[in-house]
């Protein structure tokens, strides 16, 4: 994983915690950032740990989930969005890229339809797989056009 998705990963982990402590009084918030800093100091393994919250079925805890879920099916385009823009600026576009990225966009659709649907995980993997291909053609063919050997 590039440097740059992990810091946009981290960027949406940050918005999403963020908007869950501000859904709290000044003296919860102190308590969470006071367990928080004391975790990291017993556990440093903690720092690689992912966020896992456990949907209590009120209001927030869906909208919770539901921002979780959206981060979640933004990871693999911020390397769709920088191969089209460098391929766009490079003027490398000829309709087979074209093609490519409608079926980026397909497959990330029917992902995501999946995913918020009835939740099939060979489905969704299937459909995720695909766009992982895709996008790696869509990388491949920029870059065979950028740098010809």
């Amino acid at each position: 994983m590039s440097e740059i998705h992990q810091q946009a990963l981290a960027s949406i982990y940050r918005q999403v915690l963020q908007r869950l402590v501000t859904a709290h009084g000044e003296a919860q918030r102190q308590a969470m950032l006071r367990l928080a800093e004391w975790l990291g100091r017993r556990f440093p393994q903690l720092e690689q740990a992912r966020l896992v919250v456990m949907c209590s079925g009120d209001r927030d805890g869906l909208l919770t989930m539901a921002l979780l879920r959206g981060a979640q099916l933004l990871r693999g385009l911020l390397l769709f969005y920088v191969v089209c823009a460098l391929a766009i600026s490079l003027e490398h576009v000829d309709q087979s890229q074209v093609n490519l990225a409608w079926l980026f966009v397909a497959a990330r659709s029917i992902h995501a339809l999946i995913y918020i649907s009835w939740n099939h995980v060979p489905y969704r993997f299937t459909a995720w797989m695909a766009g992982c291909i895709t996008l790696a053609v869509l990388w491949f063919r920029f870059g065979a056009q950028a740098w010809p050997v």
